[in-house]
């Protein structure tokens, strides 16, 4: 009888490589076309649509996708009184999806996209000839929705950046065509983001076990690691074959400061900076952050703060480490959980942060569970840091 059992999911099959092959041909690559297609669709809508409005107006094939796009759900107090503000484009309406998700409206940022508009009605309302009151007006990327603030495409456009470093890292997997989505009407754009939501989601570590085994190694000590896999899975020859096959690099991010084979050892270690591991956590990280605005309710799009769900999941272990490492309880649901950091210093097997000193030793227990999990993570930058999500 074995007297270590592995205290992960079966659906974990980290040995496998047709197992690591189904996640690139399969779960990674549905998201990855579908981003790619969405973006594609994005681009076509501004080269289709980028002539002067009075051109566009003038077409009876793309007059009103334009007319849902300018003006879909804008306040009719503001056309009213003649002047558009941001109060009058509701994040949730049609023209609010445009500007704020698609980072499309008749300006290259919001406050002169407003001026345009405000301009375009009042043209209207004075001439009652659309083509004249759209002349010299055209349909362009927005770049600035707030003050220092871009819209959510941007951070989209990030994945996308990541996803193509992963497939350059793993050649031997063919990069997948990009989904087509078909855009007849305003709100066939909005079924086409809501569906690059939903693959993105489905790859996060609580709903895709693949995504849970990268982010276990992202930031965890060698010890807890061969705890949870009850095998030193850095010292399986089957298993390193295959991460250097996918572009799995780890380093040691923290050792205690002793002896070369002490510091092995008890090494925390994580993902080599632009590795696939360190971009397919950066996908998570863009999900994250992309469901967090979305969670705040004023985009019109539902979407649970997947981050919060998570922590709150595993929130036994990362209460437990709040009150250790901090001396500090939160209440996850009322939470911004806005990234924290930590510095540390190691030296001699000691652990120092703000004046408070522990054992290496008692570090790695008391964080190991946390960093395992994804809850917290050590950054190796120009200074060491021990991030987590705070008040």
């Amino acid at each position: 009888m074995s007297l270590c059992e592995s205290k992960i999911p079966e659906k974990i099959k980290y040995k496998d490589e047709s197992w690591w092959e189904s996640f690139f041909r399969k779960d990674f690559a549905e998201f990855s076309s579908r981003l790619a297609g969405f973006m594609n669709a994005r681009e076509k809508l501004l080269k289709d649509f980028g002539e002067d409005l009075e051109k566009i107006m003038a077409d009876s094939s793309k007059k009103d996708l334009a007319l849902k796009i300018i003006l879909g759900g804008v306040n009719n107090d503001g056309v009213e009184k003649g002047i558009i503000t941001k109060d009058d484009i509701p994040k949730n309406s049609v023209a609010g999806f445009y500007r704020y998700i698609m980072g499309i409206g008749i300006a290259d940022n919001i406050f002169n996209d407003l001026e345009n508009l405000t301009k375009l009605i009042n043209n209207y309302k004075a001439s009652k000839d659309l083509l004249k009151a759209s002349s010299g007006l055209h349909l362009v990327q927005v770049n600035t929705v707030e003050y220092g603030a871009q819209p959510l495409i941007k951070t989209l456009q990030g994945a996308q950046s990541s996803i193509d470093r992963i497939y350059y890292a793993v050649s031997f997997i063919p990069k997948p065509d990009p989904h087509v989505y078909n855009v007849s009407k305003a709100e066939d754009m909005i079924d086409a983001f809501v569906d690059v939501l939903q693959h993105g989601i489905s790859l996060l570590p609580l709903y895709n076990p693949f995504m849970f085994f990268i982010q276990s190694l992202a930031s965890v000590p060698k010890p807890y690691l061969k705890l949870m896999y009850c095998e030193d899975v850095l010292e399986s020859d089957t298993v390193k074959n295959i991460m250097k096959k996918y572009g799995i690099e780890l380093i040691d991010l923290l050792t205690p400061d002793l002896s070369e084979d002490i510091n092995k050892e008890l090494a925390i270690i994580g993902h080599k900076k632009d590795s696939v591991g360190a971009n397919l956590l950066s996908v998570r990280d863009i999900m994250y952050k992309i469901t967090d605005m979305l969670s705040q309710g004023s985009y019109g799009i539902k979407a649970e703060h997947e981050l919060k769900k998570y922590i709150k999941n595993y929130s036994v272990y990362y209460e437990e480490f709040l009150q250790k490492i901090l001396g500090e309880n939160i209440d996850i649901t009322q939470a911004s959980l806005r990234q924290s950091f930590i510095p540390l210093t190691v030296k001699s097997g000691t652990v120092a942060s703000w004046g408070r000193q522990m054992s290496y030793e008692n570090f790695i227990t008391t964080t190991s569970p946390a960093l395992f999990l994804g809850l917290t993570s050590i950054h190796k930058n120009n200074n060491l840091q021990l991030a987590y999500f705070s008040r």
